[in-house]
């Protein structure tokens, strides 16, 4: 984030809650702020999202039943039994998932994200809390659409974290089951340099083959058009990021724009990944390498140490393909601040899944109905 919207944001405040002042729903939220200096990891789930994907008007996915329980209500069940309190982060239907919360809101306190600007803008407002109340201890950062990771696989990870002399765990997963994950980017010597939203590749990508559509003679406007539609359909894409991704590009091909400018535009920009190499040597990757480079994918399932977490949220931007302040972006950053990051990978990928469709709900559904996944293990990390 930048100076100008950190100095906006200003000093900590208990947030401004949707609910009219001094209704019940406002009166338990406030009796039931915690006190989180005292604890030695807090439990931080980013539940704010708009859910468009899913259909359910203004509804939250965090409502969303598994197993006849609230997506929002597995995750505290998950982290109370792996001993902590929380801190979720709310901001679409939040009264809708307070109240799904109802009498499970023992040691849970909220704050309210009332921009949706991603999820290191999410992150960022529960860090303002724990800063103002002078917490130093661990801080494990979740989605709330995680819904089936298992109590023993959170208790290993902060288990495993305070034997550690690292500062930031992120789990990792397999890009085989997860395709459209970020991809954890790996220096030669083995240790994580930073996540690369799919995004990010599909358009780097994307811009290498407009640059090279343009330079082939006869090519027009509507051809370019074409063939960028035809790389989101073959990469089974949502076509309704195309301006978000490409932003000025597609709207300069369809208002006719010389084909000339706009790959003098594209040629301007880097189109490759830098790896700054633990040699301090700097590796050039193209879209193509990096994907070969990765094998591993971000699962957004962390834990940190308070301060460096405090210093980097502080640092990310949101230059990238959506315009979003990315959570993802903090590995790069604590490697730039010189903070040691680790990895470890989960032993069953189906505990890291989550859901922004019905039919990624289904999914998850499946798995529970699944006897090895939900009874036969235990979950963990490798």
């Amino acid at each position: 984030m930048t100076a100008v919207e950190i100095k906006k944001l200003g000093a900590y405040r208990p947030p401004k809650l949707p609910f009219p002042a001094g209704s019940l729903l406002w009166k338990l939220l406030k009796e039931k702020e915690v006190d989180f200096s005292g604890e030695t990891c807090v439990d931080v789930i980013l539940a704010g999202g708009e859910s468009t994907r899913m259909r359910m008007g203004r509804q939250s996915k965090m409502r969303c039943t598994l197993e006849e329980e609230p997506a929002i209500i597995r995750n505290i069940k998950a982290g109370r039994a792996a001993d902590m309190k929380h801190l979720i982060v709310i901001g679409a239907d939040a009264e809708g998932i307070v109240k799904s919360i109802g009498e499970d809101a023992e040691g849970v306190s909220f704050v309210y994200q009332a921009e949706r600007l991603g999820t290191a803008h999410a992150a960022y407002q529960a860090a303002r809390l724990l800063e103002a109340q002078g917490y130093r201890g661990h801080i494990m950062v979740r989605p709330g659409d995680m819904a089936n990771v298992k109590p023993a696989t959170l208790k290993e990870l902060k288990q495993r974290f305070a034997k550690s002399d690292c500062d930031m765990i992120v789990v990792v997963g397999n890009k085989k089951k997860f395709p459209v994950f970020g991809r954890v980017l790996y220096r030669k010597d083995g240790n994580i340099y930073a996540s690369v939203e799919s995004w990010d590749i599909i358009k780097m990508r994307l811009l290498r083959k407009i640059r090279e559509g343009i330079a082939k003679e006869g090519k027009s406007h509507q051809d370019i058009i074409n063939m960028i539609h035809r790389e989101f359909e073959e990469a089974s894409l949502d076509k309704s990021k195309i301006k978000i991704i490409l932003a000025g590009i597609v709207e300069s091909l369809e208002k006719g724009a010389s084909l000339g400018k706009i790959a003098e535009a594209i040629g301007r920009r880097s189109l490759d990944f830098f790896v700054k190499e633990s040699d301090g040597s700097r590796t050039r990757l193209t879209p193509e390498e990096l994907e070969e480079r990765c094998d591993k994918v971000n699962s957004s399932l962390y834990i940190f140490r308070a301060e460096p977490f405090y210093q980097g949220l502080k640092k990310i931007t949101n230059d990238n393909a959506q315009n979003q302040y990315y959570l993802t972006d903090i590995i790069e950053i604590f490697n730039h601040l010189a903070y040691e990051v680790n990895g470890v990978q989960i032993k069953d990928d189906r505990e890291i899944d989550g859901f922004n469709t019905p039919a990624m709900l289904e999914r998850m559904r499946r798995d529970l109905d699944n006897e090895d996944f939900r009874k036969l293990k235990p979950g963990g990390l490798l």
